[in-house]
């Protein structure tokens, strides 16, 4: 005798059914949008940047500085004696990079092969507590000293102070300074732990502050800062602060985001995964 299964479909109200279509289309244009390319595993990422020569650096938990093309292949590496992790790379001005440990209180530089330049200790020059720090334009060192919360211009060549912003004197409170990033003349000081973000011209003086809702560093394309939020890329504007957002899989667990002209790297803790990127992933918030 052969037996008959009735399925049920429970009924769906109109509000109900268009918010499905939505979800299960915002999955359909992830997949068609964002084309996973590889997964490339390494141990225990702790610091992303790109490269002037639009490549990855890496730093990780070892102390080590490695570079990565953009189909995933190590290019070269840097075994640090380092007894703890960089706390930040910066590679945005010119062929150098500048990598940065607040445990250490000193800074290294390397060259695009990853040969170190200079080894530079901060102690030395009696700055305070250096925590965070980013090359400027003109040659000389952004940093932010926690000792004293201000913000100071320093000369590697003079060994000096040449600007000195005192943020006890401005009506805001910075708090402890993450990341500093000097664009397009813009100076941006992120405060992680809070969600702030500080805009100053490059002469150190406020122009705004913005608040960024993300446990991840910004990032910048173009005229636009972005950063990881859950599972969104959120862009936004320096200028008009108009925002335009890429959304990811739940499924995955990012905390990470950097973006090439076409490629989108997407880091998890011990792996990154690289996804083609078509501009009309970005939808409009």
């Amino acid at each position: 005798m052969s037996k008959s299964f009735n399925f049920f479909w429970p009924k769906l109200s109109k509000h109900q059914f268009i918010l499905t279509f939505l979800v299960l289309s915002s999955f359909s244009a992830f997949s068609q949008e964002l084309k996973f390319l590889k997964k490339v595993r390494i141990p225990l990422i702790h610091q992303v940047e790109k490269s002037s020569d639009h490549q990855l650096l890496i730093a990780d938990h070892n102390g080590d500085l490695l570079k990565y093309s953009l189909e995933g292949e190590l290019l070269y590496q840097f075994h640090s004696s380092n007894s703890s992790p960089y706390t930040s790379i910066d590679a945005s001005k010119g062929l150098i990079c500048y990598a940065f440990s607040q445990d250490l209180q000193k800074y290294q530089s390397y060259n695009r092969f990853l040969v170190k330049l200079s080894d530079h200790n901060f102690r030395l020059d009696n700055l305070g507590y250096v925590t965070a720090m980013a090359p400027s334009n003109d040659q000389q060192l952004w940093i932010f000293d926690s000792s004293d919360l201000n913000l100071k211009k320093y000369s590697p060549v003079l060994k000096r102070v040449t600007l000195e912003v005192y943020f006890q004197n401005l009506d805001h409170n910075f708090g402890n300074i993450d990341k500093l990033i000097e664009f397009q003349n813009l100076l941006f000081l992120q405060n992680i732990q809070d969600g702030q973000l500080f805009i100053l011209d490059n002469k150190g003086n406020f122009l705004r502050e913005l608040k960024i809702t993300s446990n991840a560093s910004l990032q910048f394309k173009g005229e636009d800062l972005y950063y990881l939020n859950l599972n969104k890329v959120v862009f936004q504007n320096i200028y008009s602060q108009e925002k335009h957002t890429i959304t990811l899989s739940p499924k995955k667990n990012y905390n990470q985001a950097l973006m090439f002209e076409t490629k989108l790297l997407l880091f998890g803790k011990d792996f990154f995964d690289i996804y083609e990127f078509k501009p009309t992933s970005l939808s409009k918030e």
